[in-house]
């Protein structure tokens, strides 16, 4: 069948014992059957070490070892004592595969590099070009695998290009891009389920994704704002931010707030940015006005654009005033008052350069990728767009208050930072669910609040103040 993978897919090489978070540890390592066989049927001292460490459960798994949960096999060097005595064909099926996830629809698959893993997440978020698709016949990933209706699939397939290009339109700031694939989403969503027959399905996915230059995937040509069809370009306005922002971003954080965390980590820098927030919505009056260097030039100059930082510095506490400027004032909207709230992320004085959007853009690209198609089973549209807008907004948030923190924030940290989000949300199907269903359920999450958002973003500076000098390719 045709096989269908990321551009960047075959530049993938694992960094073994270089890897500073090895995927051999912390996880639990199940065995498939055949593998399991073998390992049972292995002769000599690596055989009876194998039967040792396997837990033979309903699903057989190694035991873990000590307070880090090592594999049984991965040595001092942090390499595989089994890899190295009999080779690759001698690993399991998910030890062979990770970070590889595959999905299979019908007479084709994908193939990506999930961003669990830390060469995955440079690869994929640090490469400039942008992501084409390239394909190879190759067998069928499994051999009986649920297989979509061709023509839903087809169609839904057509309409994820049309994401692709829309995400990949350079000349839109890129949560504008996010802002607009959710209105089509969610246009479409709402059609979808007035659908009367599969042929009307059909139809409406093939209407949605007009103008498009091919079918299943394939090369993915830019796409300009008129062409997307999907509404207009705002132009950059006034960014304060109102209630329901406000409101919106701490709804995220704590949605991504897993009730069990693999990474305490991770926890710490979503409890850190709660933290951040709940004591700015506390401060009087013009509440947030963060300042990192008094003496820079954000400091004396643009007062609606100050970096995001925990408190208010001195210089910024001397400047609020009763007669600031009314870009400072309480912004009023249908709901109650709340202050001006600037989550914009400015180049700090001193900084190496700027990591365009990019950063972000592969991040949006790869979440649609992996998870968009899965729609061709379900019909739902709608929250796969839900999800990647909701996680890169979180990924902007937590980058910000990083570094705002600590006042340096290199590629290697943004992407430790994404490698985070993916082991506590993709590789944990419990937390990836409660999302979904914070998704559906809770007010400030909807697309519309998601859309505003990611409006607020577009508006507040284009680019995360990250050294792109260090890592990009």
């Amino acid at each position: 069948m045709k096989i269908y993978t990321p551009s960047y897919y075959a530049r993938f090489r694992c960094l073994a014992g270089d890897c500073r978070d090895t995927c051999c540890r912390g996880w639990e390592i199940d065995i498939d059957p055949d593998s399991y066989a073998r390992y049972l049927a292995q002769p000599g001292e690596i055989g009876d070490r194998l039967r040792a460490a396997i837990d033979a459960q309903e699903t057989p798994h190694f035991r873990l070892v000590g307070a880090e949960e090592r594999c049984p096999f991965l040595n001092a060097q942090n390499l595989c004592d089994l890899y190295a005595e009999l080779g690759r064909e001698s690993l399991c099926q998910i030890c062979a595969r990770h970070p590889r996830y595959i999905e299979q629809y019908g007479d084709f698959a994908e193939m990506g590099v999930g961003l669990a893993c830390e060469a995955a997440t440079r690869l994929v978020l640090l490469t400039r070009a942008p992501m084409r698709l390239s394909c190879a016949d190759g067998p069928a990933p499994f051999a009986d695998a649920d297989a979509p209706d061709p023509a839903v699939c087809h169609a839904l397939f057509t309409l994820r290009a049309r994401l692709f290009r829309l995400l990949q339109d350079r000349s839109i700031p890129l949560f504008g891009r996010l802002a607009q694939a959710l209105t089509l989403c969610q246009t479409v969503q709402t059609r979808l389920e007035r659908a009367a027959s599969i042929e009307e399905f059909i139809d409406i996915l093939a209407e949605a994704a007009k103008p498009t230059c091919t079918g299943l995937p394939g090369e993915i040509p830019a796409v300009s704002a008129a062409e997307a069809s999907v509404g207009p370009v705002e132009a950059p306005g006034p960014a304060a931010c109102t209630a329901d922002i406000f409101r919106t971003a701490q709804a995220l954080i704590a949605a991504f707030s897993p009730a069990e965390s693999m990474e305490p980590e991770w926890r710490a820098l979503l409890d850190r940015a709660a933290a951040d927030l709940a004591q700015a919505e506390t401060l009087p009056a013009l509440a947030v006005l963060f300042q990192v260097d008094a003496g820079s030039p954000a400091a004396s100059d643009d007062l609606t654009a100050l970096p995001l930082e925990a408190t208010l510095s001195p210089a910024a506490q001397d400047r609020v005033s009763a007669d600031a400027p009314a870009a400072m004032q309480i912004v009023p909207d249908s709901s109650a008052p709340s202050p001006a709230f600037s989550l914009s992320a400015p180049e700090l004085p001193g900084a190496d350069g700027l990591l365009p959007e990019v950063f972000f853009e592969q991040f949006a690209v790869y979440l649609v990728f992996r998870y968009f198609g899965k729609a061709s089973f379900d019909g739902e549209v709608l929250l796969p767009m839900q999800l990647c807008a909701a996680s890169c907004a979180l990924l902007r948030l937590l980058l910000t208050d990083e570094l705002h923190r600590t006042g340096a924030l290199s590629p290697d940290r943004a992407c430790r930072i994404a490698q985070l989000f993916s082991k506590e949300v993709e590789y944990c199907p419990d937390n990836l669910d409660a999302i979904l269903d914070a998704f559906e359920n809770e007010d400030a999450l909807s697309p519309t609040n998601l859309r505003q958002l990611s409006r607020f973003f577009a508006r507040t500076g284009e680019n995360s103040p990250i050294d792109e000098r260090r890592g990009l390719c």
